[in-house]
């Protein structure tokens, strides 16, 4: 990478000497940070003041544990109208103890992934209600979704966690294909996926748009925009079922792929590559490979789970070398100008006139 030139977040020359790292330097990367001041500039034309972000964001965790409360309130009842089709016939409250054996099952990852994917509601009101902007605004600099980005994002990850995938499970003598039928798995393929696009964009939609959006707009320090998203995206990744290595190898994994979103959204003011990116990195996760105890019923391979007390330390070291390796392969796929899977952001070069600084005041 070749340093080419230090530009404020508008893209016009900076003549202070330097600034943050997210912000001020131009590689010779496929980066545009007049695309990413511009994308911020959309949150000052609602109302953005540090209580309302916090308010924002409290909603949103809530609308996401209302609908994930119902998810578990509805598993048991899906459960019983289907043994009663069969002729069974079971008290109601049974079916509560069953619930976990529900959410293992490929109707109940449907089910968990689509209480997820709910927050696509609870942002949507916190930006009209709240903010009292439209929720075009969290799509991109121009207000639109880059499904140009989406797709040669999707390609470039699918085949990096493939690859990630295929190298942790040769880590593993006891990976084998699992028992669901190849019919059975293709059926639920398309479904299921589109489930997990739900679920993964709206995961987007919150931390890379909302928050980080939301926050660049008021702080203009990286590690108020930047890093308080990704901490708390990782953080919620916590899996105190697994050993405390694994656990911060799975951790850190979770922020390397978080940090590698952010620059996505950075480098192109959009989060259409964002969305493609992890939409890919769960269907390989959940659907091909599984290597969570929790949901492995969809998946064509199965190995040991990440909750397993037989991990050392230092396969959990290789986990995360192995991550930190793939996710700059991806980003360099994505991000350099004559890769053929290269992004293009917001294709409607922003006027710089008209972009406001980050951290500008507004209400």
């Amino acid at each position: 990478m070749e340093l080419i030139g230090i530009y404020d977040c508008a893209g016009r020359p900076d003549k202070s000497g330097g600034g943050a790292v997210f912000q001020s330097i131009l590689l010779r990367w496929h980066w545009r940070p007049e695309a990413f001041a511009a994308y911020i500039a959309r949150a000052g034309e609602g109302r953005n003041s540090a209580p309302r972000i916090a308010v924002g964001f409290i909603l949103i965790v809530l609308f996401h544990i209302i609908f994930a409360v119902a998810a578990f309130v509805v598993g048991p009842v899906i459960l019983k109208s289907y043994d009663a089709v069969l002729g069974i016939d079971r008290p109601l409250m049974l079916y509560f103890d069953a619930a976990d054996a529900f959410f293992v099952t490929r109707f109940g990852l449907a089910l968990f992934l689509g209480a997820s994917g709910c927050m696509w509601l609870g942002t949507w009101f916190v930006v009209r209600i709240v903010h009292k902007r439209k929720l075009s605004d969290l799509m991109g600099a121009t207000a639109r979704l880059s499904w140009r980005d989406f797709a040669n994002s999707f390609a470039v990850w699918f085949v990096i966690g493939a690859i990630s995938s295929a190298i942790f499970f040769a880590m593993d003598a006891t990976a084998t294909r699992s028992e669901t039928a190849l019919l059975d798995w293709g059926l639920a393929l398309l479904p299921l996926s589109l489930f997990i696009l739900f679920q993964s964009s709206a995961e987007e939609l919150v931390f890379r748009g909302y928050l980080q959006q939301s926050l660049a707009h008021r702080f203009p320090h990286w590690f108020v925009w930047a890093a308080l998203p990704a901490t708390v995206f990782t953080l919620l990744h916590w899996d105190s079922d697994a050993l405390p290595w694994m656990n911060a190898a799975y951790l850190a994994s979770t922020l390397v792929f978080s940090v590698a979103m952010t620059i996505l959204v950075y480098a192109t003011g959009n989060l259409g590559a964002a969305f493609g990116a992890h939409c890919a990195n769960n269907i390989v996760a959940l659907l091909l490979f599984g290597a969570d105890s929790d949901y492995r019923s969809a998946a064509l391979f199965v190995g040991l789970p990440m909750q397993d007390p037989t991990w050392t330390p230092i396969e959990a070291a290789l986990l995360v070398i192995l991550s930190i390796a793939l996710t700059a392969t991806a980003l360099a796929f994505s991000l350099r100008p004559r890769s053929p899977f290269k992004l293009r952001g917001t294709q409607d070069r922003p006027n710089s006139d008209e972009v406001v600084q980050v951290g500008s005041p507004a209400e």
